[in-house]
């Protein structure tokens, strides 16, 4: 293969155009391209030197007291900041000993004495001071508020109270700004951005989607829980109705069956009755017909006149049915020849 411009074929001079990147811009770029590797390196070199990276600020930083604050509950540093606020009215005081519609606490009030107990851990010379107050407000107040600071930390244990506002600070200085950055570095983040938005709304779709569709699950959960408390409800509504018609049922037939075996038992009394009265009826027709052969045996000579048969009760049938093949009829047949034998006999006696 012929050499060509690559930077196979031609590896120093594209290690010398990447290195010469920072010093390509839009009116250069088509000669560098043709340049060679020591050009590349002189274009590089006629670069003005980078700016020295900025010291980081060393002053610490103020907190300021809030209205919840821990502090506020601290007995030492009560007390500080009374001293603090007796001492300015006394220096103010002496300051401007005329009236003024101004006064001590317009300059230096509690939120500024408990902002200063808070920092209390910086406090190392009066100009100190100056990172919470900003500013003197009266010449010399400074002294004055350092002086008092020092009395205070010669007679308090103040000593645990410091290390803990010391421990309170985070970072007691500021790191370096930001370097300005290249074009294609800038492209390169905002690509990135973008990138990270697309999959931060990739998962909040996807997030909602499988929100709507826990949604809808419990939806579909809740209406079949519905239809089937429906369906209980019916089937145990159809149980209920169905168990209602066979009560109902079974007290009828039980109805009925009492009704017919009370109908029975009248039909078997009455059977019964009529049975012993046609007994009793036959029995006292032969003890009559007993009677009277008897005392036509013992006396034949005199006459004798029968007795009368016993009224018999029972319904008698027309003669015309006397002789059908019935129970009744075949009783008729059997009473009369007791009547032929009785006209007999009172036939014979009368001959006699």
């Amino acid at each position: 293969m012929r050499v060509c411009d690559c930077s196979n074929c031609e590896p120093d001079e594209a290690e010398a155009l990447w290195l010469a990147q920072p010093a390509m811009t839009n009116v250069n770029f088509d000669c560098a391209l043709e340049m060679d590797e020591v050009a590349l390196e002189e274009l590089l070199a006629s670069l003005p030197d980078p700016p020295h990276f900025p010291l980081g600020d060393s002053r610490p930083i103020p907190y300021l007291c809030g209205p919840d604050d821990p502090i506020l509950d601290c007995p030492a540093l009560q007390n500080l900041v009374s001293r603090w606020i007796r001492v300015f009215n006394d220096f103010w005081h002496s300051t401007f000993p005329e009236p003024c519609h101004l006064g001590p606490d317009d300059y230096f009030g509690q939120d500024l004495a408990w902002d200063l107990a808070k920092n209390v851990d910086i406090l190392q010379d009066p100009e100190d001071l100056g990172v919470v107050l900003a500013s003197e407000a009266i010449s010399g107040q400074f002294a004055v508020l350092f002086d008092e600071f020092l009395e205070w930390k010669n007679l308090e244990s103040s000593t645990d109270i410091i290390a803990l506002a010391a421990n309170r600070r985070d970072t007691p200085s500021r790191g370096p700004p930001k370097l300005v950055q290249s074009e294609a570095r800038v492209l390169q983040k905002l690509r990135d951005a973008q990138a990270k938005a697309f999959e931060r709304a990739a998962v909040l779709e996807k997030k909602e989607r499988e929100k709507q569709e826990a949604a809808r699950q419990r939806a579909a959960l809740k209406e079949a829980l519905s239809i089937e408390r429906a369906q209980q409800r019916a089937a145990a509504k159809a149980q209920r109705e169905n168990d209602t018609a066979a009560k109902k049922e079974l007290a009828r037939l039980e109805r009925e069956a009492v009704a017919a075996a009370k109908r029975e038992h009248a039909q078997l009394e009455r059977e019964a009755n009529s049975a012993a009265k046609r007994g009793q009826a036959r029995l006292t027709k032969e003890a009559a017909a007993t009677a009277q052969n008897e005392v036509a045996q013992t006396s034949p000579r005199s006459p004798v006149v029968p007795l009368p048969a016993p009224r018999d009760t029972t319904p008698k049938r027309p003669r015309d049915h006397c002789y059908e093949n019935t129970p009744s009829n075949k009783r008729a047949t059997q009473v009369f020849p007791w009547c032929d034998f009785i006209k007999a006999v009172k036939l014979f006696a009368i001959s006699l």
